[in-house]
């Protein structure tokens, strides 16, 4: 014990508190970098849901562009019908299209009720 002195005893103190700081330091980065590691792999997962999306996205995309191909071959057919048809189509206005619905007018009472209120015309056509 007389060996040992102020110095020697502030020394030792000094000493363990570094290697506890160390330590201290060394569970926290571990801690930190073990929850970057699941921002990470959950990030990862959040990329294949994306991906995943996009391709359905794409398939829907696919799809309305099937049915617009579709419409335009039906569009197509029916003004072949109509060329080939002497008469062609026959069209009459039945009414105007209010926020109600539709609105059965006479021909002349359509168009004047579109053309002073601005309404839409409902136009019925067939072949």
């Amino acid at each position: 014990m007389e060996s040992m002195n102020k110095f020697k005893v502030l020394t030792v103190v000094i000493i363990c508190m570094f290697l506890f700081v160390v330590a201290a330091i060394y569970s926290n980065t571990k801690d930190v970098a073990g929850n970057h590691m699941q921002k990470v792999e959950k990030a990862g997962s959040y990329d294949k849901k994306q991906i995943t999306n996009s391709t359905k996205t794409s398939d829907s995309v696919e799809s309305l562009q099937s049915q617009v191909e579709f419409l335009n071959k039906r569009v197509d057919e029916l003004s072949q019908k109509v060329r080939s048809n002497s008469s062609g189509m026959k069209c009459k206005v039945i009414g105007v299209y209010s926020s109600e619905g539709i609105l059965r007018l006479s021909q002349t009472a359509a168009i004047e009720e579109a053309q002073d209120t601005g309404a839409d015309l409902v136009i019925t056509c067939s072949l």
